[in-house]
């Protein structure tokens, strides 16, 4: 066999392996032996074949790319996709007295939700175990406060992450594909699985008759994809996939670059870019000026080190095959693990741990020549970082067995500093927050002034507590306010005017903090309870819970464990009567 080799390739970067025995399985050689010409070894329903596309990061037409959470506001009015009743409305108007306008309960577990730009209809984003895939529900909210189902949409796979442009919802879902293979030989029948995702774009634009394109498929024939990290502009999709190198033995990436531009055709693969490590989380990639630029954490086993941060610049103005290679990479943090990425304007800041927490400032000014500006050495490490203003950074991390807030001063580039810290929680006790692993449970108010922030965790001789910790920003320093206790998981929090919203799966609380230290509960509206019996009589449910008596208030706040609630049949969510038992 004779292989002809590209012109320039040195002898040291060539190598051969030859075996006594086919090292290939028989269904390699199976199928189809002539291609048309694809980008590189990525299968896609439709591949970019027109040569390069200038890519932006500016917004087109003043649409803007939005994310999914668990609750959207619409001034007043509040949509809550709570996990243990399914779709809310709730009136805020009246911070005294919220009142809940709607309920509408979802087969489906999912927690994505969106508003539809132009319409008094939501998105829901579920999980759907009957068919083990992905469902959209579109759902009306009427003039009379009804809820109605206006269409549903499958998506093939499990749901993994979603944006919306305008009213264009793409959605990124992990999905396996098998194919029934026969041995030429034997006549013996093997199933091939592979594993990959899909991209899927729905047209909202008529919530009543969404239309559906072709899903992209990304495959890769050698590895399996899983997973993915999803950045978007309103021109882009950028789509981490990761792939383990048995090789290598560690797990790398793969960005996709896909293109959205066209409102009137399907997500369009450009670009396929293999990264060095593997991409952690959808803060580590940006596309600026037609530079995409990649942070990944890379896992060597090296006599001198096996880990370490690093940074890739990548020119997507050239053809799709001449981006193989970055335009420049920066190493560093020998050893230590990515925990925090953020870009603004053309820095770059890193935050990595071993033991401290190292925070690098970068300059990618020059995407040919990104260079380390400056590091700060600080106990503990971050694990979200926001820019507030030009020269400040506010992180939440940890540091020891507590959530820590910190405030750092990066004016100067070359020897940023840590200006200000507070702790949540009991020192001899332990606290973690969901901001810690989604950023949108931070609340972060630069305007007010204030951060909310979720937290969860255990006291010696306390037990489990939950609840929103108020953090004042002030002129020099962060201070520590009073905090909210939930009996469930606090998930959210908002300032609305003088007061804060703040909400659990069980109630949502308004409060007045116009003394933070000592907010004053305006309102308490329950939302979901446990129920342990249920009985009809008449036209009426009569739903109880039974547990262990707690006569006095605890970390929980001071929650009967009996109670019994009366309900209308045809209305199982408006509490008639609430009886309370505090007594054995």
């Amino acid at each position: 066999m004779k292989l002809r080799l590209p012109d320039g390739v040195e002898n040291e970067n060539i190598e051969v392996a030859a075996s006594w025995s086919d090292p290939l399985p028989f269904e390699f050689y199976q199928g189809d032996s002539k291609f048309e010409p694809s980008e590189g070894s990525d299968v896609g329903v439709r591949a970019g074949t027109d040569g390069p596309v200038e890519f932006t990061d500016a917004t087109t037409d003043g649409e803007t790319v939005e994310e999914s959470d668990i609750w959207k506001w619409r001034d007043r009015i509040l949509y809550f996709f709570n996990q243990y009743r399914g779709l809310q409305v709730i009136d805020v108007s009246d911070s005294s007295n919220p009142e809940r306008l709607a309920s509408l309960c979802v087969p489906f577990s999912g927690e994505q939700l969106y508003l539809h730009p132009s319409e008094r209809s939501v998105v829901l984003l579920t999980y759907d175990p009957a068919t083990n895939g992905g469902r959209v529900m579109i759902v009306e909210h009427t003039a009379d406060n009804q809820l109605k189902q206006q269409s549903s949409v499958p998506v093939p796979g499990y749901i993994l992450e979603s944006r919306m442009v305008g009213s264009a919802l793409y959605v990124v879902s992990q999905q396996t594909w098998q194919e029934r293979v026969v041995d030429p030989d034997t006549g013996a029948e093997h199933i091939k699985w592979e594993s990959g995702l899909s991209v899927s774009k729905m047209d909202l634009a008529d919530p009543a008759n969404p239309v559906v394109a072709d899903p992209l498929e990304l495959k890769n024939g050698k590895y399996d994809y899983w997973g993915a990290q999803v950045q978007a502009t309103p021109e882009t999709l950028l789509v981490s996939t990761n792939s383990y190198d048995s090789v290598l033995r560690q797990s790398t990436s793969t960005v996709h670059v896909i293109d959205i531009s066209d409102p009137d055709e399907g997500p369009t693969l450009r670009h396929h870019v293999a990264i060095t490590g593997r991409v952690l989380d959808k803060f580590s990639m940006r596309i600026k000026d037609n530079i995409l630029t990649v942070v990944s954490q890379v896992w060597r086993w090296q006599n001198t080190r096996q880990r370490w941060a690093s940074v890739e610049t990548f020119d997507l103005s050239e053809a799709p095959e001449d981006v193989e290679e970055p335009l420049a990479q920066l190493e560093f943090a020998n050893d230590e693990s990515i925990t925090a990425t953020r870009f603004s304007g053309y820095l770059l800041y890193v935050v990595t741990v071993l033991q401290i927490d190292p925070l690098f400032i970068i300059d990618l000014a020059d995407p040919r020549d990104p260079r380390l500006l400056g590091e700060l050495e600080a106990p503990g490490f971050s694990t979200h970082l926001e820019p507030y203003g030009e020269d400040s950074l506010i992180s939440v991390g940890v540091e020891g067995n507590q959530l820590a807030v910190s405030w750092f001063d990066v004016a100067n580039q070359g020897e940023p500093s840590l200006k200000s810290r507070v702790h949540v929680g009991e020192e001899e006790g332990w606290t973690w927050s969901e901001a810690n692993w989604d950023e949108k449970a931070f609340g972060f108010f630069p305007e007010e002034n204030l951060i909310l922030l979720p937290y969860q965790g255990s006291v010696p001789n306390v037990g489990w507590m939950s609840g929103i910790q108020i953090i004042e920003i002030g002129e020099e320093e962060l201070v520590k306010r009073g905090s909210i206790e939930h009996a469930f998981q606090a998930r959210r929090a908002r300032v609305v005017e003088d007061s804060v919203v703040s909400i659990s799966g069980q109630s949502l609380k308004t409060l007045d903090i116009s003394d933070p230290d000592n907010p004053a509960l305006l309102a308490d509206l329950i939302l979901a309870w446990p129920v342990d019996y249920i009985h009809r009589v008449g036209e009426i449910w009569y739903k109880s819970s039974v547990g262990k008596i707690i006569t006095e208030p605890t970390a929980l706040g001071a929650i009967p464990a009996q109670s019994c609630k009366c309900l209308p049949l045809r209305i199982p969510m408006k509490v008639l009567r609430h009886l309370i038992s505090l007594k054995e």
